[in-house]
């Protein structure tokens, strides 16, 4: 995919983990860079959102939030602001079992959609989709009212839901708590 980037969201606060889960082992090296290894098959362009600057050590832009303290909807804004592309992959930090095959489908029905996200029985999934930069404006609007539900900011857009019940669920499975990444 040419001319896409990927932006990974790792300034969460991490307070059920106790640490910056980004940075946690799992299965002998960071969560993150499961994340970052298949951004890379992706993407032209990756940017770690993040105030956390260790997380310079992947070789990648790492951005600040603009709005502080706005969670996952300050993050996208943050990454799209800051991504040279029109078309971008949004990724949280804690999704490591993730697969290129539900992500190029999101991309493949992505086209005259603002918002791609998907769906897996009946939970949609915001924080893994395809955002273009025209979701900017819409996003400010959001950030400067304090309205920072991720899926009310997608109101006045024109997003697509992808059904994904096809995909094991393990592959949406977000690593939230230290019981969560012990080995099974």
């Amino acid at each position: 995919m040419e001319d896409v980037g990927v932006i990974i969201l790792a300034g969460g606060k991490s307070s059920r983990m106790g640490e910056d889960k980004g940075l946690m082992s799992l299965f002998g090296k960071s969560m993150v860079s499961y994340v970052i290894d298949l951004a890379e098959n992706l993407a032209n362009e990756i940017i770690i959102v993040s105030d956390n600057s260790n997380y310079k050590q992947f070789g990648h832009q790492v951005v600040k939030d603009i709005y502080k303290e706005k969670g996952p909807l300050g993050g996208i804004f943050a990454g799209l602001s800051a991504s040279e592309n029109e078309t971008n992959f949004v990724l949280s930090c804690d999704i490591p079992y993730m697969q290129v095959s539900l992500l190029k489908l999101l991309y493949e029905s992505s086209a005259g959609y603002d918002v791609t996200i998907p769906q897996k029985d009946d939970r949609v999934h915001p924080l893994i989709g395809v955002y273009r930069k025209s979701c900017l404006e819409r996003f400010q609007e959001c950030l400067e009212k304090d309205q920072l539900k991720v899926l009310k900011a997608f109101a006045s857009l024109n997003f697509n839901i992808v059904m994904a019940d096809n995909f094991d669920e393990f592959i949406f499975k977000n690593l939230n708590s230290k019981s969560d990444i012990m080995p099974f």
